[in-house]
């Protein structure tokens, strides 16, 4: 009968498993899971990692939910306020784009995660209580703008790939799909079209008539059905339609070349200049009755293709849609299918988790914010970042407050992960972690006692009655009474003998105010007592 070999996990996050080498023969191979880019490589590679960028923006901005106490660390949650005179949030938004556009996520993903951040900047850049005509219209032209930004880079591409084939038209249709005017206008010009150059550039309220005029004479003159398709769009969006659009998504036999990112901005920039009072709500509500009519393309995550069957809606229209409607539950929006192919990489929704909450009434249930919390611990241990994952286990990334067994949860993870990894008998590091980890509220005792255990699980007894008598001779007394004394006591006369001399160094240093834990019956002065016996007779 042959043997067998379970995977096995090592504290660090890697494991070991059976391969086959080059030989053929079986090895023991240890290697990180690629929870997300990078992963799997060593913890000392320099190249930075998301989890460990995003979080040190996330503590730079960081306020205490619950503040410390003696023996007690305190909890972190991001500033709950945007409103005027209060920018806190509102800073740590900006520098949570910057910071994210740094990190080596995937292509789509980098994409798509700095934009999020910039986008909730310019949906709340001046809170919700901004409201109004002139706060809804400003709000619209900041999301008007950012979008352009956004797209600016596929707008380009389109029209690279127009001019190459020689369509004219399709390269200034692209100029317009990705709201960047002036380029549509400059195209024009410079093929020869003065007049539509100028249409273009006159695309206000004013333009609208007279575009709406010359599809109609197209339509009643029967030449619609012989005017190139890019013509018909660029008068439509130039008269504030996206009719002609619907139809083409619609139509089978016609392809559809425009993402919904800038199909969605077509109803922006196309809203902007109307003169009706319209909203950046009210755009979003519309686009999701077309998409959910069939007019218009789903707002699938960036890395979907056509062979990946997309799980979610983008993270970028899940911000829109969590503004449309601020109550709707958060654990789709954050969830990692909506942003990244790495479907169990939580660095980045966890920050976004705690942006939105900051930002608004929604909230998560305990349960799903524990399950984020515990991800993001479980990738930064793996990444070597143990003392960021203290961090990240004392964080509140949901709204309201935070209850008392929460709290009482959250410090017991992270005392667990000091004693886990804490050890300056074997890591070069363990001093620095520790002094980041003191200047962020963590108290000593917590250290003292998990370099005790450690002592204690390496036979160091010495070394674990020192560490615990620095803060509590009754844990050191109890300690030396559940694991020193019963193994001792047994083990012949040198055992004794040693015990004896422990029990008199503890007898030393027990102060007065605790004698009464040292005489109590069965405790450590009853021993001391029967050895010196012994030892006198």
């Amino acid at each position: 009968m042959r043997g067998s070999f379970r995977v096995a996990w090592r504290p660090d996050g890697s494991f070991i498993q059976l391969k086959p080498s080059s030989t053929g023969a079986q090895i023991l191979v240890q290697s990180r899971p690629e929870i997300s880019p990078g992963s799997s490589k060593n913890s000392d590679s320099e190249e930075p990692s998301p989890s460990h960028l995003l979080l040190q923006t996330h503590q730079k901005h960081s306020t205490k939910a619950v503040d410390k106490t003696e023996n007690n660390a305190p909890i972190f949650t991001l500033p709950k306020s945007i409103a005027s005179g209060n920018e806190a949030l509102f800073n740590a938004l900006e520098d949570y784009s910057n910071s994210s556009a740094m990190c080596p996520f995937n292509t789509a993903t980098q994409q798509v995660i700095p934009n999020s951040f910039s986008l909730l900047v310019s949906l709340n850049g001046k809170g919700k209580t901004a409201v109004g005509t002139i706060g809804e219209s400003r709000r619209l032209e900041a999301v008007s703008t950012w979008l352009k930004n956004v797209v600016s880079g596929d707008t380009m591409q389109a029209i690279s790939a127009a001019q190459s084939s020689g369509d004219i038209y399709g390269s200034v249709l692209a100029a317009l799909s990705g709201g960047d005017v002036a380029t549509a206008s400059s195209l024009a010009l410079d093929s020869g079209n003065p007049r539509l150059s100028l249409m273009l550039a006159n695309t206000g309220i004013q333009a609208h008539p007279f575009c709406d005029n010359q599809l109609e004479e197209w339509r009643k003159s029967g030449a619609q059905p012989f005017t190139p398709n890019s013509i018909l769009r660029i008068f439509s969006l130039c008269s504030g339609s996206v009719d002609i659009e619907r139809a083409m998504f619609k139509s089978e036999g016609v392809p559809y070349n425009i993402d919904w990112r800038r199909r969605f901005g077509m109803y922006l920039w196309s809203c902007s200049h109307s003169q009706d009072q319209t909203t950046v709500s009210s755009i979003v509500k519309q686009y999701g009755s077309d998409v959910s009519a069939g007019l218009a393309p789903p707002a699938t995550p960036l890395y979907c293709d056509s062979a990946t069957q997309a799980t979610n809606q983008c993270i970028l229209y899940q911000v829109l849609n969590h503004y449309e409607d601020a109550d709707m539950p958060l654990a789709n929006i954050v969830s990692p299918s909506s942003h990244t192919p790495f479907h169990h990489d939580f660095s980045a929704s966890f920050h976004l988790c705690a942006s939105m909450t900051a930002l608004s009434s929604s909230t998560m249930s305990s349960h799903q914010e524990d399950l984020i919390v515990d991800a993001v611990t479980s990738q930064l241990i793996g990444e070597g970042f143990w003392e960021w994952a203290v961090y990240a286990s004392l964080c509140f990334i949901g709204s309201g407050t935070v209850s008392e067994s929460s709290a009482f949860a959250r410090r017991l993870r992270a005392k667990n992960i000091i004693s886990r990894f804490y050890s300056p008998s074997t890591d070069p590091s363990a001093g620095s972690r520790r002094s980041f980890l003191q200047n962020i509220g963590i108290p000593p005792q917590w250290f003292v006692e998990a370099h005790a255990y450690r002592c204690a699980s390496e036979g160091d007894v010495f070394g674990m009655l020192d560490n615990l008598m620095r803060f509590s001779a009754a844990d050191a007394m109890t300690a030396m009474e559940r694991l020193v004394i019963p193994h001792l006591i047994l083990e012949g006369k040198k055992s004794m003998k040693e015990l004896w001399h422990l029990l008199e160094l503890l007898r030393s240093k027990v102060p007065d105010d605790s004698i009464d834990c040292w005489n109590k019956p069965n405790g450590c002065g009853m021993f001391h007592q029967f050895l010196e016996l012994r030892r006198t007779v």
